[in-house]
């Protein structure tokens, strides 16, 4: 009596033998979820500066090294906390504590402390309904781009949408009187 042939599968998929299932399992040993990975936070360093759209003029070789730049000794600083604290607060729909969040995580100053501000502009014109609120959360995100430029780290697409949105915000002050009580 011969074997029964295998059956085909209609997907197109190999059978699963134990050579197969063995070999998966060796490959799981080390895989992401299992508690002998290291977990890593904050994603691969750049390989050799910032580079692409977002680099702010900072880019190629006369950009800061990887190591400066990206590695710290605790990835999570006070500032990163703040951030993930105002993101998760936001997300669950507590926006006036995500906005206070946002606020402490805009303290810190630089460019971070400018998109911080963004966000307090963001929640208070969308969500709160404070357009004069956020029109002074953009003067102030504007006031610390004014101070990396002239210490000569300027972030010239993040004026221009401050640009923007302080004009759209002025206008909409202009038009609405209620909007300003």
């Amino acid at each position: 009596m011969a074997a029964p042939a295998p059956v085909r599968d209609p997907f197109g998929r190999s059978p699963v033998g134990p050579a197969r299932i063995r070999e998966a399992r060796e490959d799981e040993r080390d895989a992401w979820w299992t508690p002998r990975h290291r977990p890593h936070f904050g994603g691969a360093a750049p390989r050799s500066g910032w580079r692409g759209p977002l680099a702010n003029g900072r880019g190629g070789a006369l950009g800061p090294t990887a190591r400066a730049a990206w590695d710290t000794v605790d990835r999570w600083t006070d500032e990163r906390l703040a951030v993930e604290r105002a993101r998760v607060l936001r997300r669950l729909g507590r926006w006036a504590e995500a906005a206070e969040a946002w606020q402490t995580a805009a303290a810190g100053g630089g460019g971070l402390g400018a998109v911080a501000w963004i966000e307090v502009a963001k929640l208070r014109e969308h969500r709160l309904g404070d357009p004069a609120g956020a029109l002074a959360a953009t003067r102030a995100a504007w006031r610390l781009l004014e101070r990396e430029r002239m210490l000569g780290r300027p972030h010239p697409r993040l004026e221009a949408d401050l640009q923007r949105r302080g004009r759209r915000l002025a206008a909409r002050m202009r038009r609405s009187p209620q909007a300003t009580s």
